[in-house]
């Protein structure tokens, strides 16, 4: 499947993802103590160490900096495939490549959670890391739309009590239709009492934030139906089609309640809702 073209944009591979490191890595291992400390941070200083040109490329500011860089995450690669993705958050990548290349950063980043991608939650005392959630669902959507349902689901599920949290909200144990409701009532997004009944599209509008609940309510169920965590005996109807809506439907959803919290944290709402 060429994910390049599916609409979230992700391109998960490590070939992809390698050579986005290498001019991030250029600019910001800048010296040989921050190669030392990459090293030392992911057990593998023994890698840069033994290349032969990396430091005395780096040192002398000579042209083959970036290709040493290049067969040094190779190395790393074949050690563990799953360190380069650890560089690339050491490195900031996606900070990086939003700065230096946006098209770049929309094709390995964009997602149907894009607006989630690096939500810091120390705000709100989490330690829930949005952004390698959405890394785990987003590979998922490529071969396994159960793990997808699921991942879709906890996120959203998660993105509820993160905002929950943030205004003091510790009971945490209801199912997502009532964390949800509770979330509307701190966002002023109850669809019944957000708008008054002279506000200009007020019933176009009031569908839209119900619409909101009813996506909540969707998921969980076709989660419980069809996704990952309950047991299910037999093979799955579920397809990847069906993965694909429910998770762009969810990141919509998520996208949208936390837009808001960050907004109303702000002092920035508007009149609507």
């Amino acid at each position: 499947m060429d994910t390049a073209r599916l609409p979230w944009g992700r391109v998960p591979d490590n070939l992809s993802m390698r050579c986005r490191i290498t001019p991030a890595a250029t600019a910001g291992l800048a010296s040989i103590r921050k190669w030392d400390d990459l090293g030392d941070l992911f057990k593998i200083g023994d890698i840069f160490s033994d290349h032969t040109r990396l430091y005395r490329s780096l040192h002398f500011g000579d042209s083959d900096y970036a290709r040493a860089i290049s067969e040094v995450l190779t190395s790393v690669e074949q050690r563990d495939p799953a360190l380069i993705e650890g560089i690339a958050e050491h490195l900031q990548l996606s900070t990086w490549l939003k700065a230096n290349d946006p098209a770049v950063h929309q094709q390995l980043y964009g997602s149907a959670f894009g607006a989630l991608v690096g939500v810091t939650t120390a705000s709100v005392n989490s330690s829930f890391d949005v952004t390698r959630a959405i890394t785990r669902l987003e590979q998922a959507l490529t071969s396994d739309p159960e793990l997808a349902l699921g991942s879709a689901k906890e996120l959203l599920e998660s993105v509820l009590k993160l905002i929950l949290q943030a205004h003091g909200d510790t009971n945490l144990t209801d199912d997502m239709p009532q964390l949800l409701k509770r979330v509307q009532q701190y966002l002023a997004l109850d669809p019944k009492v957000a708008l008054a009944p002279s506000a200009a599209g007020q019933d176009t509008l009031k569908q839209v934030l119900a619409g909101v609940s009813q996506i909540v309510r969707g998921l969980a169920e076709l989660r419980n139906l069809y996704g990952t965590g309950h047991g299910g005996v037999g093979p799955s109807p579920l397809e990847l089609r069906h993965a694909h809506l429910a998770v762009t439907t969810a990141g919509a959803a998520a996208t949208f309640l936390m837009e808001t919290h960050e907004a109303q944290q702000a002092g920035a709402r508007g009149a609507l809702p």
